[in-house]
């Protein structure tokens, strides 16, 4: 919180009051004469930190304040995977780097300069160590995460008076800096997706190495394109093997319908609508055989270790790949996303309608497609310029294939 005089920001005459309230947000409010913004800010910080004076001591230090802040998480009724990444972020980020510092030490200038730190950190490679994988930058998605963890514990000590504002809170970008839509759609580079002859190896090994189901797991995001969530999703009775349901017309399909969020919730797909996407014909024989071996109920999950009341998790799902990536010879990691880039660059790179793998992929539209994959397009025409038909329409005479000496001119020797 600082008094600032109006005509640095171009209001002279004024005093403003710069702070953020405990939710966060900016506040600046403008008064006639210093002595008016100061009993302001005196009132202001008064308050805030007599709100629950004597609960808890203002000088306690962050390892200290943990306990608290669970007791407060689990009184809020959050869900114990929440409290657990928490805990997580605390014990491996947090803690680490403000060490015994008091919760009311840190300023947002430290917070800045904190998740400047978890941008050029390096993520834990697990207890064991897997085939080609190393320790790779923190990815966006969990630096948010660790910031808002922060940024819950900050709240909590406003709440108990032992600090004024949360330092952590609305540490997004500043305004009108966002990217547009345009810049923030970036085409898939080519290592992020697998060659036809690298994901081939990928199967044969996938079939002598792993059970029936982790083999159907990765034939089926390797020949649907389907994100890892709605594979785990799909039930049988959203399957149409003999394309005799609605209007397939014979032709073997699968509804997506649903699709696994974090902490492994069911809900909608990422493009918040159902979508059809077509089966190729071998793929669609294992399914057959699969779907004998199980004799499942049309309610029953595709894949399933208990018989199809319960789906794959997460982690069951992606435990056999770093193995099978190992094996099959690929000498870069690459996640188990990866066959859904795998799936749309192989039918991109041999001419497939950017509409159809929009559909199949479940784009908004063929223009998110084209940005992601168009660098896969093939750069010439492998005879589809017969098929303007010129001939048909242009006379071109014939030409001598024989070269002729012209005659000497008259009266040359």
């Amino acid at each position: 919180m600082t008094i600032i005089d109006g005509a640095k920001r171009g209001r002279p005459g004024i005093f403003i009051v710069d702070y953020r309230d405990a939710k966060g947000h900016r506040r600046t409010p403008s008064f006639a004469t210093w002595d008016d913004a100061k009993e302001f800010a005196n009132k202001e910080l008064g308050f805030r930190n007599n709100g629950k004076a004597g609960t808890v001591n203002p000088n306690i230090t962050l390892p200290d304040f943990v306990p608290h802040c669970v007791d407060i998480w689990e009184e809020d009724e959050l869900e114990p995977a929440t409290i657990e990444g928490h805990l997580q972020a605390l014990n491996n980020h947090i803690l680490p780097y403000f060490k015994n510092a008091r919760v009311s030490a840190p300023t947002r200038r430290d917070i800045v300069k904190f998740k400047e730190h978890l941008n050029h950190k390096r993520a834990r490679c697990g207890k064991q160590k897997a085939p080609i994988k190393t320790g790779r930058l923190l990815q966006k998605t969990t630096i948010r995460n660790i910031v808002n963890t922060a940024s819950s514990i900050f709240t909590i000590a406003v709440e108990e008076g032992i600090r004024p504002d949360n330092p952590a809170a609305r540490l997004g970008r500043r305004k009108n800096k966002r990217p547009k839509a345009e810049e923030r759609i970036q085409p898939i580079a080519v290592r992020k997706a697998m060659t036809k002859q690298e994901r081939d190896r990928i199967l044969v090994v996938a079939r002598l190495l792993l059970n029936d189901l982790h083999y159907t797991a990765l034939c089926l995001l390797a020949g649907t394109g389907l994100r890892p969530g709605e594979a785990r999703a799909l039930r049988w009775q959203h399957l149409d093997l003999d394309g005799s349901q609605g209007i397939h017309e014979g032709v073997p399909m699968l509804s997506v319908e649903e699709t696994f969020k974090r902490h492994g919730r069911l809900g909608c797909t990422k493009g918040k609508e159902r979508r059809e996407v077509e089966i190729e014909a071998a793929l669609c024989a294992w399914l057959r055989y699969w779907k004998h071996v199980r004799q499942p109920r049309p309610t029953d999950f595709v894949l399933s270790e208990d018989g199809g009341r319960s789906a794959l998790s997460k982690t069951q799902l992606n435990q056999p790949w770093p193995y099978v990536l190992g094996l099959a010879g690929i000498d870069r990691w690459l996640p188990l996303y990866c066959l859904r880039h795998t799936y749309a660059s192989i039918l991109v790179r041999a001419g497939v309608s950017p509409a159809f793998v929009c559909r199949q992929l479940g784009h908004a539209n063929t223009t998110t497609t084209e940005k992601y994959y168009a660098h896969w397009l093939p750069q010439n025409s492998h005879g589809a310029l017969t098929k303007l038909g010129l001939g048909a329409a242009m006379v071109v005479p014939p030409v001598a294939t024989t070269f002729q000496t012209p005659p000497a001119p008259e009266g040359t020797a």
